[in-house]
């Protein structure tokens, strides 16, 4: 599996969303840029993600995995109502 950085692009050039994610081929990358595509975006870039790409990516996995844990935890301790 392959890890492929899709770049979504607005109106005049304008990124409008990134994502890094993994995938057995390029034409598999680019049927998922299709499938998510915001919006806003009128047109997407997809090439093989570098591996600073990768960390990069999974630390955002995990950084929200530990952001929903504390607020789980929060919530049980009656200090917070509901995830937005």
């Amino acid at each position: 599996m392959t890890h492929f950085k899709i770049v979504f692009f607005g109106s005049r050039g304008r990124v409008v969303a990134e994502r890094t994610i993994p995938c057995e081929s390029y034409w598999d990358a680019c049927q998922w840029g299709w499938k998510n595509m915001p919006s806003k975006a009128e047109d997407f870039h997809t090439e093989e993600a570098s591996y600073e790409e990768k960390v990069e990516e999974s630390e955002r996995e995990n950084d929200l995995i530990i952001l929903r844990a504390f607020h789980i935890l929060r919530k049980r301790a009656g200090l917070t109502k509901g995830l937005t």
